[in-house]
């Protein structure tokens, strides 16, 4: 399917053949200043922009400028290391000049194409493919070597545009759902605590550890099931089905065992949740699971 009036096939090629490729300079938290110049960083891929072009820069810092990187509008920007490979795979394309763009940033700079349509690609059709070219186990790294070898799908530049302008329109649709369905979330979290107040104020409730009713299972993989992950958006996931690979041990019998029904907790900060996300297991059959996740 596709726009009408373009009938010229679409190239493949290697990224590394239509882009060069370099990396940020190290920002933190605590160097960001209300009245510096705009600045992205790493973590905030995650938690700030969550559409695919950022258009309007939060951050800032006073840090010098000759220790920094500059973004030149249309740069497709996509994390170097991450918990995941799945959170490892989230591009995204700055549309501003002269943004600072902070470490563990792989900075993508393409010579004629569109930022906008390649990171529409690389979220999408390419994210399993950018998974298998992540390397390491407990914190996963992604090299620009690696990504100069992707095989990515390009049309012409106005097909590009037109295809990229329609999927923002879609984006925006979506957050406008999204934002709807927080307020619902927000109301359900009232309406549960007035009935958990409500209930405890006429002692048909009752407060209690959750170690009165959950116990950790102990088990060890000594049985040698098949390793999953756990995914923000799919819960209970087999690492080769769902990323492509395998990014457990070479020995995985010091593995957990979780089985149907079991709640699995991710302890460290992922994607957005800085907290770690809870799970409950819906797979049939045992799995094996990383000794990060409780």
């Amino acid at each position: 399917m596709r726009f009408p009036g373009f009938t010229e096939p679409w190239r493949r090629i290697r990224l590394g053949k239509i882009a060069t490729f370099s990396k940020g300079a190290g920002i933190s938290k605590d160097q960001r200043n209300e009245n510096g110049k705009p600045c992205i960083l790493y973590g905030e891929l995650y938690t700030t922009y969550t559409a695919t072009n950022i258009t309007n820069v939060i951050s800032r810092t006073n840090l010098p400028e000759d220790s920094l990187i500059k973004s030149v509008a249309n740069d497709v920007i996509i994390p170097s290391s991450g918990e995941t490979a799945e959170d490892i795979a989230t591009a995204r394309c700055v549309l501003k000049n002269d943004v600072f763009l902070g470490g563990d940033l792989n900075i993508i700079r393409l010579n004629n194409d569109s930022g906008s349509f390649l990171c529409y690609q690389l979220n999408g059709v390419r994210k399993r493919e950018i998974a298998k070219l992540a390397q390491g186990v407990s914190v996963v790294h992604l090299y620009k070597e690696s990504l100069k070898s992707l095989v990515v799908s390009i049309p012409s530049i106005d097909e590009q545009s037109k295809i990229a302008y329609f999927l923002q329109l879609l984006d925006e649709r979506i957050a406008t759902q999204r934002r709807l369905i927080e307020d619902f979330i927000s109301l359900r979290r009232a309406l549960l605590q007035n009935a958990i107040s409500r209930g405890l104020s006429k002692k048909s409730w009752k407060l209690t550890s959750l170690s009165d009713i959950l116990t950790e299972r102990g088990e060890k993989n000594s049985a040698g099931y098949n390793v999953c992950s756990v995914s923000v958006s799919e819960g209970v996931v087999n690492q080769i089905e769902y990323l492509g690979r395998s990014f457990a041990a070479k020995e995985t019998g010091h593995y957990n065992v979780a089985r149907y029904g079991d709640i699995i907790y991710t302890k460290s900060p992922t994607g957005s949740f800085p907290y770690g996300i809870v799970k409950r297991n819906t797979q049939k059959l045992p799995a094996a699971i990383s000794p990060l996740y409780g």
